[in-house]
C-alpha cells in the first residue's frame, strides 16, 4: 500500500493506528475522528504551530505528526526486540 494517499477510518470504534501508517510515503490525509484513540496518545499529536492554518493544511501536518510519531515508535519496538534477543 505504497500508493495511499487518503485512508478515513472515522467514526469506527479504533483505538489504535497501525505502526505501518508511518511507513507509508505517499500518505497524505488520514482522518480518524470521532475514535476513542489511545495509540499515538493525544499528547504525541497536539499542533505545534502558533498560526491559523486552513483545515487542509491541518489535515496533512496531523498526518505527518502521525506518521512521524508511529515511525519512531516501530524503529523503537524493533530495536527493543533486537537487544532482547541480544541478551538471550
Amino acid at each position: 500500500m505504497t500508493s495511499l494517499k487518503f485512508l478515513a477510518v472515522a467514526r469506527n470504534k479504533i483505538t489504535r493506528l497501525p505502526l505501518a501508517l508511518g511507513e507509508m510515503p505517499s500518505l497524505s490525509k488520514l482522518k480518524f475522528d470521532e475514535n476513542p484513540i489511545e495509540f499515538p496518545p493525544p499528547e504525541a499529536l497536539k499542533s505545534t504551530q502558533n498560526h491559523v492554518a486552513s483545515s487542509i493544511e491541518t489535515e496533512k501536518d496531523i498526518c505527518q505528526q502521525v506518521k512521524r510519531f508511529l515511525k519512531a515508535s516501530a524503529l523503537r519496538q524493533k530495536l527493543r526486540t533486537n537487544s532482547e534477543e541480544d541478551l538471550r
